[in-house]
């Protein structure tokens, strides 16, 4: 009961509420946190006024850990910086990399997923999707490529992606017996009818609630660096999260997935170990060149999920090695690890770029 707790704070800023990714990665964060006893107990309180919380439905999942207050400020509260976690280790990250140190520990403390849907929202969901046309028995992936329309933002328009380079893994994954299922809003470009996808961003029954379930039901998500992707793992959805940027960042469940754009000088890759060094590792203003994953690449990463849920994949001696030498270009995640694992066809075609 928070309400009964004297350690009260209260986040700050209040853009926290506005970005469906912000919200999933600072509260995500902080219950992880609590639960871990990483952070003394600490009831956080979230300012959410009327009309400027982009999805009520996933705030309200937050609130065995937070309480929801309808005012622009409070200040005679002390705050918390929920873009910064200081970690047991002593040191400050900010909250993405922080949670691939937290993700990564929860795992290994073998907890569930921290989120999961109510059965009343489970039963709506379900029902939607058969009016969506999709089969009671079908299941289906989520997809999510980021495009420039929704935050209108040229700064962040290098984490974009073409959602043309998606339709081959598209239709890897209705051939190989599930749905597609597209999220987004309007203002993204349309999909090419394809028999078993829906093209949801587009479709009379969006909606917010909607939404969340489709994040949280999926078999897997297949996108870009996006803040649905964030939701989705919150749930224990599986990421195979492609187009990657920064060259450094990752998901955080040892179930997902990862391929990175590249950083190129004079027109060919930087080796990974430059990718992953200053000035490229965690720059999110990157202004430079970059090479998109490859239709090839997308689809190749889209199976390999597919066949580890199946549990039809085998990793070779090879294949292994190039996890591990790919992960000790990490040690900037000093004491914890990460969890995800680099595509295994990415990484073969990339092997050269490995030290």
């Amino acid at each position: 009961n928070i309400r009964s707790m004297d350690n009260v704070r209260v986040f700050r800023p209040n853009f926290l509420v506005a970005r469906i990714g912000e919200l999933a990665l600072q509260l995500g964060a902080f219950a992880k946190m609590l639960e871990l006893g990483w952070l003394e107990p600490t009831a956080g309180i979230v300012l959410a006024p009327e009309g400027q919380v982009c999805n009520e439905y996933l705030l309200h999942y937050f609130t065995p850990w937070i309480r929801i207050e309808r005012q622009d400020t409070l200040d005679h509260i002390p705050s918390i910086d929920g873009t910064r976690f200081t970690l047991p280790n002593g040191r400050t990250y900010s909250h993405d990399r922080a949670n691939v140190a937290i993700g990564k520990a929860w795992e290994d403390s073998g907890r569930p997923p921290l989120l999961s849907l109510d059965e009343k929202h489970c039963k709506a969901g379900e029902g939607v999707l058969t009016m969506l046309g999709m089969p009671e028995s079908a299941w289906f992936a989520v997809l999510h490529i980021r495009e420039s329309g929704f935050l209108n933002d040229p700064h962040n328009n290098y984490r974009n992606a073409d959602i043309e380079t998606y339709l081959e893994a598209a239709q890897a994954i209705t051939e190989s017996g599930g749905w597609v299922v597209r999220l987004g809003d309007p203002s993204m470009t349309p999909l090419p009818a394809m028999d078993g996808v829906i093209d949801y961003a587009h479709h009379e029954l969006r909606c917010d609630w909607m939404d969340i379930y489709l994040m949280a039901a999926a078999r897997f998500f297949l996108g870009t660096t996006s803040g649905p992707w964030v939701v989705a793992s919150l749930f224990g959805v599986p990421i195979a999260q492609t187009n990657n940027t920064p060259f450094s960042e990752r998901p955080f469940s040892g179930r997902d997935l990862y391929i990175s754009k590249l950083y190129l000088r004079d027109g060919e890759p930087l080796p990974f170990s430059e990718a992953m060094a200053p000035p490229f590792r965690h720059n999110y203003t990157y202004t430079g060149p970059l090479r998109d994953n490859s239709i090839e690449e997308i689809t190749e990463l889209a199976m390999e999920m597919m066949q580890r849920l199946d549990g039809k994949t085998h990793d070779t001696d090879e294949d292994v090695d190039l996890q591990e030498r790919t992960r000790r270009l990490s040690d900037f995640f000093e004491d914890y690890g990460t969890a995800s694992h680099m595509g295994r066809d990415f990484l073969r075609r990339h092997k050269y770029l490995l030290p």
